[in-house]
Formats: structure tokens, sequence, C-alpha cells
């Protein structure tokens, strides 16, 4: 694999090529794009292609409503395989933590006592968390291809149904992972921040919508300082790449005629069809007739429209032609990581705005429009 400068130069808290300038990154020449041999993902329902579905015997996430996936067509790691044009092998399960628990599994237990057994059928084996996953995948392969492409995402469940508050605890679940990973010969790493969790469908407008922002601040920033000190720890032949989700999701939302949608906000399915299925009575959930113009699926998870936009940005992230120095890059992550962090840890949620509005000015927002929608 032949490269001018390492992935692991890609800006770490904010997309390094469309930073305000006043920031003072210096960008050399330009990359060649890598070529990987296969992408294997690690990961919850944002990149489960199908895996909690096959488990469950089709019980989870429910059809019609869902493609197989907890959206309704491929997720953004199918459309990146494919653009890379590698083989995709696929570990994520929905529901996974970045630990060893997954919070769909309450749910497989109440299937399993009130379905199955009673009728002597075989139970539902519990769904991983995502240390799991990456636990299993290491114990029963060979030494890892160092040419392929391995990506790690994770977190979300952590805030939303583990009972996680304290972001410490899933970057260290997702460090150790990564850490496991390079330790069996993975040399390229793709990890992603997280989406605003307080400003997904869900989450809009309720009593959670600012603690989650604020613990998605914390957890990115945290993030972003652990990546960069497990590169300092890993060395040059390990290349982390850092996937500014937060940022892109944002514009996305901020902006969303240019990417092609005119509904950022709401769910094009709705109720939740897990919610509305397990509700007594059950209720059945309408579909919007033009889910393609739709952000959100449901009330977290992408349309496989707006996951065909993240897998742009990634894949425009790993082609990226200039990229930062690592000196560079440090202090970016201490600016950008400890900012975060502080609007967590003090609650000061003007300067959590003042962030979101630095990611969503007219300047960043037009670079990160034209980077993930290049090849759209």
């Amino acid at each position: 694999m032949t490269r001018k400068k390492s992935f692991t130069q890609a800006g770490v808290a904010l997309v390094a090529g469309c930073l305000p300038i006043a920031i003072g990154v210096v960008l050399p020449e330009s990359a060649e794009a890598a070529t990987f041999t296969g992408t294997y993902v690690f990961g919850d329902s944002l990149s489960d292609d199908g895996n909690l579905f096959d488990l469950t015997r089709g019980l989870i996430p429910p059809s019609p409503f869902y493609a197989q996936r907890f959206s309704n067509g491929p997720v953004w790691v199918e459309y990146l395989a494919q653009r890379l044009n590698t083989p995709l092998f696929n570990f994520a399960y929905g529901g996974a933590t970045s630990g060893q628990a997954n919070v769909v599994n309450p749910l497989i237990q109440l299937f399993n006592a009130t379905v199955l057994l009673p009728f002597g059928q075989t139970p539902v084996p519990l769904a991983p968390g995502v240390q799991t996953e990456v636990n299993g995948f290491l114990a029963s392969s060979p030494p890892l291809d160092s040419q392929a492409l391995y990506i790690l995402f994770a977190g979300a469940n952590d805030y939303l149904g583990g009972g996680i508050a304290d972001p410490t605890i899933p970057v260290a679940n997702l460090t150790s992972a990564i850490t496991a990973l390079a330790g069996a010969g993975a040399r390229n790493i793709l990890v992603p921040n997280l989406p605003d969790l307080g400003k997904v469908p869900g989450t809009l407008g309720t009593e959670n919508s600012q603690p989650l922002t604020g613990l998605t601040l914390a957890h990115n920033a945290f993030l972003a300082q652990s990546l960069l000190g497990l590169q300092s720890t890993l060395g040059p032949q390990v290349n982390l790449i850092p996937l500014d989700l937060y940022s892109l999701v944002a514009t996305v939302t901020n902006n969303p005629t240019a990417f092609g949608f005119t509904n950022a906000t709401d769910s094009c399915v709705s109720p939740p069809p897990l919610q509305a299925l397990t509700s007594v009575p059950p209720v059945i959930p309408t579909i919007c007739s033009n889910p393609d113009q739709y952000v959100f699926w449901d009330d977290i998870h992408p349309t496989t429209a707006a996951h065909a936009q993240v897998a742009n940005y990634a894949f425009s992230t790993l082609e990226a032609e200039a990229v930062p120095e690592p000196s560079a890059l440090a202090g970016l992550v201490v600016a950008g990581g400890f900012f975060g962090f502080t609007v967590w840890r003090r609650k000061q949620q003007q300067k959590a705005n003042s962030f979101v509005a630095t990611i969503a000015n007219p300047q960043v927002a037009t670079c990160l429009t034209n980077v993930a929608a290049d090849r759209s």
C-alpha cells in the first residue's frame, strides 16, 4: 500500500481541509489514495447490514419497516466497501454498546421467555457488544490482513440505552478495541466520532436533547484526545483514521437541500416500529412517500440515502488530497478536544452552541458539502 502521507495525519476533531484559516493548519502536498484488500466492520445498528436480523430470526429489526437493517436499504459501510472495491466483512450488531452489553438483549430475553421456550423452541442467542465482536473476531481469526481497512464505530447506545453518562467509559472501550486490533496486525483503522445525539428525531425537543448534545461533545472531545495519544503509542506503522461524522451530520441538517434532502428533522417511518409493534395494543407505523428526501428513517437511524452521503464523505476522507501534519493535528485536537470536554464538565451550553455554530459557519458548511456530495 503506497501513500505519500500517512492517514494518521487526517484531522481528529474536525475535517482539516474545511477548518477556518484562523486555526492555522498548514496543509502539505497531496496524498495518494490507498488500496485496501478488505473492509472489516465492528459497531452497532448504524453499521449492521443484517447481523441482528439474522440472529433474531427476523424479529429485529421488524419487516416490512426495515430492509433487514435499521434503515430502508444499504448502510454506509456497504456503500463504502463498494466504493473501495473491497469485500465486506461485517461483525456489527444493532444495539451494541462500546463494551460487552447490547441494549436489544432485554427484548431478546423477553421473546425467548414468552414465545420460544414455552413452545420448546430454541432460544435466540444474546447479541454482542462491540468489545465482544472484536474479541470474538480476534479469537477465531489468523493474523490480520495488514492491507485491509478496519472500521470501529460505536458509543451511541451507551448513552441512548446503556445508562452511561461518563464518556470516558465508551472511549476507553474503543481505545481498548483499537489497541487489540492493532496488536493483532491491523494497520488502517477508521474511527468515526458521534453525530449529535440530542438532535435526532427521537430526542430533538425533549428534555434529553441538551444533555445528550453535551455528552456527544464530551465523547467526541475525549475520543479526539485519546486517538492522538494512542497514535503516539502505536507508532507510525498504524494509521488511525478519524472520521468527523459530527460535522458532516451538522452540515447536512443545517443545509439539507444541498444534499438532496427536504426533511432533516422528522423520521420517515413513524411511530418507531419497535416501540409501535410492542405497544399494547400494537400500532402499525406509517411510512412516508418520499424516503430519499428524508435524512432520518426512524427516530434515530438514517435513511439509506443519508447513509450514502456518509459513505461518500468517508471515501473522500480516505482519498483526501490534503492532510495536516501531526504537529498541526496536535494543536487542533487540543483546541477542539478540550473545548468540547469543558462544555460537558461545566455544562456551558453557550459554549456548546458556539462550537456548533463554528462547525456550521458558511465556509465550513460549503467545504463539507462539497466533500460529501462530490461523488453523489
